[in-house]
């Protein structure tokens, strides 16, 4: 046990430093936005899950259907 220890902490002591992102992708970003400005179904699934189902208290026929 002690000899793995020694072997991990070796490892994570001499293991080189991992390097920062440099630069990010933003190519999709502008489809992404639109997406969610122009067909965004969150505030109806959102009325749905509050409204219709309602509290879901664990093992409720409304947390099933919720599920």
């Amino acid at each position: 046990m002690c000899k793995a220890s020694a072997i991990l902490l070796a490892a994570a002591v001499l293991a080189p430093p991992l390097r920062a992102q440099s630069s990010v992708d933003t190519a999709g970003s502008g489809v992404l936005i639109a997406e969610a400005l122009e067909r965004s179904e969150v505030m109806e699934n959102l009325r749905y899950l509050s409204d219709v189902i309602g509290p879901r208290l664990s093992g409720s026929p409304a947390m099933r259907r919720a599920n």
